[in-house]
């Protein structure tokens, strides 16, 4: 049997069903409808859903089949006239079976009792159990963000067990059976034995160790295009800005609000039907990888602009701590801790106002809700689909996040986005110097006067005469007596010295004035050197250890190491100019 693509609308009084089936047998057709149970079969399809809310056969319904566009249009009265039917474009929520072969895993198993006395006991304990979530959640039972944490006793090092990663946690052993190509995956070295505690201290040294002073410094300074990128207007900011939304829209957004892609849609048809059972702690897990993968998304997003690149499954990958270490973190201010800190340290443009902005972007997105997050999931599946090897990452992750949020009510997403507005990030918690090594490059810019904003000067040295018009004679004379005055007393000082020829004098004395004068910063001009320029004005290197001596204290040995880089370049680039323009008064 062949699934079709459907799609379903609601309006006050009638749910309509939109199913295409080209290939249908229509004269075969047959639909049942009970409840909240729909069924559609005409070979060779088979559909069966499983509503929201109610319908009703009280002869109003109605089934139309339109042969050139090859669909079944099913209308059918609501139950309950006026009720909303919520979640309708969760195509994989809608098509899961119910009753208990809905789960393809056994989530729950019963507890083994010997007697009374066990049974009371284990009712004791779950009694227990219940009343420590009560206290952790809301009063309408919704997971308490702000709820404060309190660290577990028990060394993970005396855990025994196998590690669990995956969503929620639920798998294990995946990375011992993969080739070792495909292990290569995530960054963590041994996925399958190393604790939690060893993994977040092992992905903070590397993040520590990446972390490159230079490419955030020049980053820093880059304004053009880190500014083109933090004005760019992402499709969700487009739709309806944040402010704009009302309360009731957070909670329940219009479905002509976000609306799903026919690509999406079949996407959304190719996902398993399956249920998830989630205790309290395996939901704020999944919760907290959902939103760290999130922002992994919307920084790819705003610094692609919208245009995917071949680099972007690299990307979404590398900021997320849990498709690159397997890691998960307890509340949302942890996670935009660490996702704003990998990127500073990973990808092309790293700069503080670009991570802060694709903060603001996460917000926005779960404010608009439910329908806004999936379409964020199924573009990441798509382009780790396309990805070889990353494609298992989908099998581990994004995958089973398709399916189990579509089930996820608006209320619970909302209160979440409540507590992200409530995050508010410094430079000081992501542990990177960030002010200390700005204030350096302040220091240094200050000591040289800043950022040039003109070209450098440039004066002709040595027989400028020589590019001047004719009839400047005056001009000429003067410079032709001093160079041979010049030239006189250079091979009087070589006679004297070392006694050699005339020829081998003028030419050693002609290097050594070269070289004093250029020591010393007079550049005074030289029979050897015709025409040659010298670039004066812009820089550093005269006063470069005046500007070491001047750093502050304390602000560590990588800001003085960028310090000394920039001097070096100066004088790189003035060697340059002075050996390109000999070149040119050769040729």
């Amino acid at each position: 049997m062949l699934t079709p693509a459907f799609e379903v609308c609601q309006e006050d009084d009638f749910l309509t069903l939109i199913i295409k089936a080209r290939f249908a047998r229509v004269s075969e057709t047959e639909i049942f409808v009970d409840g909240k149970a729909f069924k559609f079969y005409s070979k060779p399809y088979f559909l069966r859903l499983t509503l929201p809310g109610a319908l009703v056969e009280d002869g109003r319904e109605t089934a139309n089949y339109d042969p050139e566009k090859g669909t079944f249009t099913i209308r059918f009265p609501k139950e309950t006239p006026g009720e909303k039917f919520d979640g309708l474009d969760m195509l994989t929520q809608l098509m899961a079976p119910t009753g208990s072969d809905s789960a393809s895993e056994p989530f729950i198993e019963p507890l083994a009792t010997k007697d009374e006395e066990d049974i009371k006991l284990a009712d004791e304990e779950r009694q227990d159990v219940k009343e420590d979530e009560e206290d952790e959640e809301g009063e309408d039972g919704d997971i308490n963000w702000e709820v404060d944490q309190t660290p577990c006793s028990l060394d993970e090092d005396e855990i025994v067990g196998p590690v669990k990663y995956g969503f929620a946690g639920r798998r294990s052993g995946v990375f011992s059976r993969l080739q070792e190509e495909l292990s290569s995956i995530v960054d963590v070295p041994d996925p399958d034995h190393m604790t939690a505690k060893e993994k977040r201290e092992a992905r903070q040294e590397e993040e520590a160790e990446k972390f490159d002073d230079e490419h955030y410094l020049a980053d820093l300074y880059e304004e053009e295009t880190i500014q083109q990128l933090l004005n760019y207007k992402p499709v969700w900011q487009k739709q309806k800005k944040e402010d704009q939304l009302t309360q009731e829209e957070c909670v329940n957004p219009s479905p002509d609000l976000i609306k799903f892609t026919e690509a999406e849609r079949e996407q959304m048809l190719k996902l398993p039907r399956k249920e998830f059972l989630l205790d309290k702690n395996m939901e704020i897990e999944a919760y907290m990888g959902l939103l760290d993968v999130i922002f992994a998304y919307a920084f790819n997003h705003r610094s692609t602009e919208g245009d995917n690149s071949v680099e972007s499954a690299w990307t979404i990958c590398k900021l997320s701590t849990t498709l690159s270490w397997l890691d998960t973190q307890s509340t949302p201010r942890d996670v935009l801790v660490s996702s704003v800190r990998r990127s500073l340290c990973y990808p092309l443009h790293r700069h503080w106002e670009l991570a802060i902005s694709t903060v603001d972007d996460v917000k926005t997105i779960f404010h608009l809700g439910r329908n806004q997050i999936l379409k964020a999931l199924l573009e990441v599946h798509r382009l780790l689909s396309e990805d070889d090897p990353r494609y298992i990452l989908n099998e581990l992750y994004i995958t089973d996040y398709c399916v189990w949020l579509q089930g996820q009510p608006q209320e619970k997403i909302q209160k979440l986005a409540l507590s992200l507005d409530k995050v508010k990030l410094s430079k000081e918690d992501v542990d990177l110097d960030l002010n200390e090594l700005e204030e350096a490059a302040r220091c240094v810019l200050e000591e040289d006067g800043g950022i040039p904003t003109s070209p450098p000067t440039v004066e002709m040295k040595g027989y400028p005469h020589l590019l001047q018009e004719p009839g400047n004679d005056k001009s000429e004379d003067s410079h032709s007596e001093q160079s041979s005055t010049d030239s006189s007393e250079s091979y009087a000082e070589e006679e004297e010295s070392s006694g050699e020829g005339e020829e081998s004098s003028e030419e050693g004395e002609a290097v050594a004035h070269r070289e004093e004068g250029d020591a010393e910063g007079t550049n005074e001009p030289d029979p050897g050197d015709k025409g040659r320029r010298v670039v004066q004005g812009t820089s550093t290197v005269t006063n470069s250890q005046t500007l070491l001596s001047h750093l502050p204290e304390g602000v560590g040995s990588l800001s003085k190491n960028m310090a000394s880089l920039m001097i070096e370049k100066s004088k790189s680039d003035a060697l340059d100019t002075r050996l390109d323009s000999d070149d040119d008064s050769n040729g």
